[in-house]
């Protein structure tokens, strides 16, 4: 029995740049040991088979031939063994080559996902050796290694309720991740096969991204980067590895570490998908479809993960303090005419344009509510056991009060 959990490895590899075969071992140590200690899944570095600095080796077909070839092995590894492993490696595909994520288990491949932003400024020039996955309208039919499969954007269903989305690297720094998107359409996992070089800042920075991505889209992320194999005299490479869960990082590995390193998390699949089916649920069932916020509006993910309409005092999170007589006339007219009876405020609000906006309504009765944003949550408040899941459910009854 799992009751409800999913054990997810992510790993960052001792590997040699431009050297597959070597890779292969390395990658096969790595799925034995997440085997062992029963993960179900395994998410490896970005072209974790030929290394990502290969830079105008990837033209060649030496290196994509060694590719297929070590993953046709990894690949025949996987057979009768309970775990999923995501891979990096280029794909050609109609005349381009793509940079991609492919997933085997149980002996065969399952699909290719490509990378979609396509790093090209300072240190990058992906561009020079690859097509961007935004090429793929919808999935194509491709064979890899002898197997049949799809390349393009894809859900894995990996058994258990654990649903499987992919993203690579860059597409993680965006402002619309493809992750977004992903979870709306099923999604509660989301990995993410990376190659971020390190300067200063920039660890805490990243950590920061991957619990954010994983509570907006209240989903299990695992994020597995590049390691010190990869460095040249240009760039340093760490091999951070992280698994965040709804806005909180479960695992997270050493970095500069030259051997493989591989941290483990059990996600809690069965709850993820609870919480969201309830916020759907409240929604389809309610009474109104819009909220109105007599504040800033740092919820834009909720109102369109889950098709509400809202109105704001200010858009995002807006240092703005002081709403004009035209916004708050605005409001209060849509207050009538909707016949709302709420106004949503954020924590540690002083209610002051909430309250502005209802004394100009007909019939200023209208109660205010507060919608966690978790932007002032204290190191000591989670000390005393606040986690996103409890912000999101005690958001969730406030939702269900000014929907109804």
């Amino acid at each position: 029995m799992n009751y409800g959990f999913f054990r997810a490895a992510s790993a960052s590899l001792n590997l040699k740049v431009a050297d597959p075969q070597y890779n292969k071992n390395s990658i096969i140590n790595a799925i034995e040991a997440a085997e062992k200690e029963g993960a179900r899944l395994l998410v490896t570095p970005e072209l974790s088979v030929t290394g990502y600095t290969c830079a105008d080796l990837f033209f060649t077909f030496a290196l994509q031939n060694a590719a297929n070839d070590a993953l046709a092995q990894i690949t025949a590894t996987t057979k009768g063994k309970n775990i999923a492993v995501l891979l990096g490696m280029p794909v050609p595909f109609l005349g381009s080559l793509y940079n991609c994520a492919v997933l085997v288990r149980s002996g065969k491949i399952i699909g290719a996902v490509p990378k979609k932003h396509i790093a090209n400024y300072n240190e990058f020039y992906e561009k020079r050796w690859f097509a961007s996955g935004f090429d793929f309208e919808t999935v194509q039919d491709i064979s890899i290694c002898g197997f049949d499969v799809k390349i393009g954007d894809q859900i894995f269903d990996l058994g258990g309720g654990a649903m499987l989305g992919v993203e690579l690297c860059e597409d993680l720094w965006v402002p619309a991740p493809p992750s977004s998107q992903l979870v709306q359409s099923g999604a509660n996992i989301i990995a993410n096969l990376s190659a971020s070089d390190e300067y200063v800042s920039k660890a805490q920075y990243r950590k920061s991204l991957v619990e954010n991505q994983s509570a907006r889209c209240v989903c299990g992320y695992v994020y597995a980067g590049a390691g010190p194999c990869e460095s040249t005299t240009d760039l340093v490479f760490s091999g951070a590895t992280l698994i965040a869960e709804n806005g909180s990082v479960a695992a997270e590995g050493n970095r500069f570490d030259f051997e493989n390193q591989i941290v483990y998390a059990d996600l809690d699949i069965e709850k993820l998908s609870a919480l969201d089916g309830a916020y759907q649920s409240a929604v389809d069932s309610a009474a109104r479809k819009t909220v109105l916020f007599g504040d800033r509006f740092p919820f834009r993910y909720l109102v369109d993960d889950y098709g509400l309409n809202y109105y704001a005092a200010f858009s995002g999170c807006s240092a703005e303090s002081e709403a004009s007589f035209k916004t708050v006339t605005f409001l209060a007219d849509k207050l009538d005419e909707l016949g709302l009876k709420t106004v949503l405020t954020i924590e540690k609000s002083d209610d002051r344009i909430a309250q502005t906006v209802i004394e100009n309504t007909e019939t200023k009765d209208q109660k205010i509510l507060e919608l966690n944003s978790m932007q002032s949550i204290t190191s000591d408040e989670i000390a005393d056991g606040v986690t996103y899941l409890s912000v999101m459910e005690d958001n969730l009854n406030v939702l269900k009060e000014a929907l109804n």
